[in-house]
């Protein structure tokens, strides 16, 4: 192999590297408002009363199909008059592609409950929320034509399920022991 052609093949492929990586990277702004976009989708706790500070979070997941979405990032809800919203900034991805369509989803929990909304769910007592899936286009960050990044265009307001505790084990050998205590008499014993 001649090193002219060895040099013309090592540039090529910094150049299709170099392509490839910039072509792949797509953006999304994860916020639920954006007046110019079409964007307000505010996200309520059980009774309708909007979500507020950083008691509460919101998480964006996507991919390419519906049943791949992965965690992208998470941020605190805001506070005072913009409660019920949320602003985690632009998200960027080397799996997003800009102009290709993704599967999203936002999901918001009570971080009283668990640290993290799969930690929430997985209790099954309440506390969390997730939007219905909907699609994004991803906007291009750089490389080629840089372009806005995807809205949450799709995005419709949801609520949190209620809290609903688990009774605690005290309570059932309370229970049980106010059971043993009743006398036979009481309950028809011969």
């Amino acid at each position: 192999m001649n090193l002219k052609f060895k040099n013309s093949v090592t540039a090529g492929l910094f150049i299709l590297a170099t392509l490839s990586d910039s072509l792949a990277q797509g953006s999304i702004l994860f916020a639920n408002h954006r007046i110019g976009a079409g964007v307000d989708a505010p996200v309520f706790d059980s009774s309708g009363s909007r979500l507020e500070g950083p008691r509460y979070r919101a998480a964006l997941y996507a991919g390419l199909a519906q049943s791949s979405l992965q965690f992208r990032a998470d941020t605190p809800l805001l506070m005072g008059p913009q409660s019920g919203y949320f602003d985690g900034g632009i998200v960027i991805a080397n799996d997003f592609q800009p102009t290709f369509a993704l599967w999203v989803q936002v999901t918001a929990w009570d971080t009283t409950v668990g640290t993290t909304f799969e930690a929430v769910k997985s209790l099954g007592v309440g506390g969390y929320g997730e939007s219905a899936l909907f699609q994004v286009v991803p906007g291009n960050p750089g490389g080629g034509v840089p372009s806005l990044p995807g809205f949450l265009t799709g995005l419709q307001s949801f609520s949190l399920l209620p809290v609903v505790p688990e009774p605690n084990t005290f309570i059932f050998f309370a229970l049980g022991l106010t059971i043993l205590a009743i006398p036979k008499r009481w309950y028809g014993a011969r």
